[in-house]
């Protein structure tokens, strides 16, 4: 089987630009797996030692898989994003690529105000 090896081409300043921003935004998020983390930490010591078997069941909970020693659930994702959901989706409305979505949506609105014809 082959192997696939991943290179980097060449690009201008503008390329190497925007790499450097999606690296400095990935590298950014470790806020999030930090809360993520300390949350599941709280949620088991409050939440799933409180847990009874067909509740665990009811909810897909890791601990029922054999070998599994890390308690998850369903419950348990679901309750993180509702506590964290500003957090969570401000952070996908910071990547790069969706900044440049939304300046190129208001450039383009501004365009249609001054009646000018849009740039393809």
């Amino acid at each position: 089987m082959a192997k696939m090896r991943i290179r980097r081409a060449p690009c201008g300043s503008l390329g190497e630009v925007w790499n450097a921003r999606v690296e400095d935004w990935a590298e950014d998020g470790s806020r999030i797996v930090r809360l993520s983390a300390e949350y599941r930490r709280h949620y088991r010591e409050t939440v799933c030692t409180k847990c009874t078997p067909e509740q665990q069941v009811r909810r897909g909970c890791a601990a029922l898989t054999e070998g599994c020693s890390t308690l998850s659930c369903a419950h348990m994702d679901r309750a993180f994003y509702s506590r964290y959901r500003r957090v969570i989706r401000a952070r996908l409305a910071s990547h790069p690529l969706m900044e440049r979505i939304r300046l190129d949506a208001q450039l383009e609105e501004a365009r249609r105000k001054r009646g000018e014809e849009p740039a393809d």
